[in-house]
């Protein structure tokens, strides 16, 4: 048989020539702990240092630029200045969980080494979101095009108080501008309050790409505790979730997000233990407006509960234009489903998906201490459709094959076996994986990391002196920062 290569792929090594032609592209280190060499963030030797040092590094980043960080805890300043965020600019891109001397992204060890941003100024944080008046009212802003956050933790950010009703939106996480394109990878979005978008705000943001992340544990007294996303034309791409977990979050309207005339899509996430305080239904999911288009495809939707403890189908999702074209439910599992509710989709289930552990030693959803992994005769395993993979969810939130079958298990789900598992989580048996388009994925990104890596020796040997670095180059990066 003969296996054709992805049009992607083909289209990744176009870019890397293009890369690797143009040179001017800079990777920028930080390192926290860092006390000695020349604090220009041109090599880890030199990297940008102390909790200042990735503002540091985003004030020298061009363009095309890459910002690699080492674990620690970063802020947006080291004084008292609470408007003061992280902004990424126009393409860049921010690497956590270095421990510094990595030659490449594939070596870091992200769970050892985890990279903090805090909007917690004064360090002074107490539990039950007390104590935050000192805190940034946003952690991270994205104001530029084609940005990605990959292998970093966002927390501390409080917009309760902000200046303005639109300040006082996206505490964690805020899209400060229109017709974005966002990739955020690995990342934790926790602990952070907001009035809307506890976690994060989403505004006219058109392509977003959210992978292997944890939103949990954010508050929004009114929409959206987790995520709030708001006024995005249909018809476009809009933000996708994809092997995401959201839990523990609290909204007065939505605990894991609130939706607002937006198209949005979540495929194989895990959403439990998430709140509504304001409205009987959706704690888990809940869509306004009258051009709401939301999909939710292989996931899991649990233990979400509205005002007064509701715990029905509508408290784990709703829309209360409930009517097709404004909500679209495939192969889920949610808590108990209605019929009604099971009519605007197909192959959705009921039953109990058997958490190893929902809510973790503390009984606490939302802490990090669950283990939200699925156990052997869950109904979510062997149950999702292999279609809405859409060759993008190759690997699980643990970084595991997906498409391993469970012996013991009747498929119920759609698809060519081996069956995708609902859920962030793949149950893995002691099996060969199967070879999927995963492949062509990560060999193209082999190949970038070859050719971004002879790059960054290329100007290692530069700055050594040990080539001549043509005059042009300073030229350039001077022109370019002036």
């Amino acid at each position: 048989m003969t296996r054709s290569i992805p049009t992607y792929i083909l289209m990744t090594l176009a870019l890397l020539h293009l890369l690797a032609a143009d040179g001017y592209a800079a990777t920028l280190f930080v390192d926290a702990d860092l006390a000695t060499g020349a604090n220009d963030g041109s090599t880890w030797n030199d990297a940008f240092q102390g909790e200042s040092g990735v503002q540091a590094a985003l004030a020298a980043a061009l363009s095309g630029d890459q910002i690699w960080v080492t674990g620690g805890t970063y802020k947006p300043t080291a004084g008292t200045d609470r408007s003061l965020s992280f902004n990424l600019t126009t393409d860049i891109s921010m690497y956590g969980g270095f421990s510094g001397g990595e030659a490449s992204p594939v070596e870091r060890d992200i769970a050892a080494n985890e990279t903090t941003l805090s909007g917690d100024l004064l360090g002074n944080d107490g539990p039950g979101f007390t104590n935050r008046t000192d805190n940034s009212i946003h952690v991270v802003r994205i104001s530029g095009n084609t940005t990605r956050l990959d292998g970093v933790t966002i927390c501390g950010g409080n917009a309760r108080d902000g200046v303005d009703v639109f300040d006082r939106q996206g505490g964690g996480l805020r899209f400060e501008s229109t017709l974005l394109t966002f990739e955020m990878d690995r990342c934790r979005i926790v602990d952070n309050e907001a009035d809307d978008g506890g976690g994060m705000l989403v505004m006219n943001s058109p392509t977003m790409r959210i992978v292997n992340s944890v939103i949990a544990n954010n508050h929004a007294s009114a929409r959206g505790g987790g995520i709030a996303s708001l006024n995005l034309t249909v018809g476009v791409a809009g933000a996708r979730f994809i092997n995401c977990l959201i839990s523990g979050n609290v909204g007065g309207f939505g605990g894991g997000l609130q939706v607002e005339d937006t198209s949005i899509e979540f495929i194989n996430c895990t959403v439990v233990s998430n709140q509504s305080t304001d409205f009987i239904d959706g704690g888990g999911l809940l869509g306004f407006g009258t051009v709401l288009d939301l999909k939710v495809s292989n996931c899991i939707l649990w233990n979400n509960t509205g005002m007064g403890g509701n715990m029905n189908d509508l408290a784990q999702i709703r829309t209360p234009q409930v009517a097709a074209g404004f909500l679209m439910l495939n192969n889920t599992c949610v808590q108990n489903l209605s019929a009604t509710l099971d009519s605007f989709g197909s192959n959705n289930t009921g039953g109990d998906p058997l958490f190893q552990d929902m809510l973790g030693p503390d009984a606490i959803a939302g802490t990090g201490d669950e283990n939200l992994r699925l156990m052997s005769g869950s109904s979510s395993v062997d149950s999702g459709d292999n279609q809405y993979t859409n060759g993008e969810v190759t690997l699980d939130f643990d970084g595991l094959p997906r498409f391993v079958d469970d012996p013991n298990t009747v498929d119920t789900g759609l698809g060519t076996p081996p069956i995708v598992d609902m859920g962030a989580y793949e149950l893995q048996q002691d099996a060969e994986p199967v070879p999927t388009v995963g492949f062509w994925a990560n060999l193209a990104f082999i190949l970038t990391l070859l050719i971004t890596g002879t790059i960054f020796l290329q100007r290692s040997a530069y700055k050594a002196g040990a080539i001549h670095q043509p005059a042009e180059y300073h030229s350039k990066r001077t022109s370019d920062r002036q």
